[in-house]
């Protein structure tokens, strides 16, 4: 549902303030971060504000794109409905980020293996090779035998869980274009039946400057990320745990 864009109104959030330290944040507690508004929604509500109380900087390898971080000092907001970064240098900033997931259909439980039975998925690019044990019977015991292989692989996070319905799911960690699963090796007991691909989401801007934006409540995303080298202004409100 749109929204009638007025040019009024101000976010403030309450801060530790900036001293003269090395790490730019001081204890002046009775500080406070605002940002002036250049468009709002008419009857728009925060529940929580978050923000930066200094400038902080972001350094990410490579060139920008090659690696995201977490946008920092919106932790709490579980939808961002507000938005409004100041930069000092290009930065690519990555919103609803997400990473590749896929969620196992018709698993079944236990799955009578005998030893021997094969699963084979790459994930963010890393080859994972699965032989299962006579072991691998419930679902929790098949996700720890594939993290076990994806540990084995090299993988820093575990790849498999058991989701609420009772199918294994199997997540990455890269998100956008960068994070992919591919079941190269199906295994339809364990409810992957066939070979595809999922891909990480999100939609990345080239900002420079001031960035402002405001989403629909409905559409309001959970995950912002940022690439590049820059120091970095955040406030944004939305949602919070």
């Amino acid at each position: 549902m749109a929204c009638e864009l007025t040019l009024k109104g101000s976010l403030s959030v309450p801060g530790s303030g900036c001293g003269s330290g090395s790490g730019g944040c001081g204890s002046d507690t009775g500080s406070s971060k605002t940002v002036s508004l250049s468009f709002s929604c008419a009857g728009q509500q925060y529940q929580a504000i978050r923000g930066s109380d200094c400038v902080e900087r972001i350094q990410t390898l490579g060139a920008p794109g090659s690696q995201f971080v977490d946008l920092p000092s919106i932790s709490g907001l579980t939808a961002i409905e507000f938005l409004y970064l100041k930069t000092s240098n290009p930065l690519i900033v990555r919103v609803g980020a997400a990473p590749a997931t896929k969620l196992g259909s018709g698993g079944v439980f236990p799955t009578g293996f005998v030893g021997g039975e094969t699963f084979a998925v790459t994930v963010d690019g890393v080859a994972v090779a699965v032989v299962f044990t006579i072991g691998a019977q419930t679902a929790q015991q098949v996700v720890n035998q594939v993290n076990a292989a994806g540990a084995l692989a090299g993988l820093a996070y575990a790849v498999a869980s058991v989701a609420t319905t009772g199918q294994i799911l199997l997540t990455g960690a890269l998100t956008g274009p960068l994070g992919s699963i591919v079941v190269t090796t199906p295994n339809a007991v364990i409810g992957f039946a066939a070979t595809g691909t999922t891909v990480g989401g999100g939609v990345d801007t080239y900002i420079n400057g001031v960035y402002m934006v405001q989403f629909d409540k409905s559409n309001a995303p959970s995950l912002i990320q940022v690439s590049g080298s820059a120091g970095i202004e955040v406030l944004a409100a939305g949602t919070s745990t």
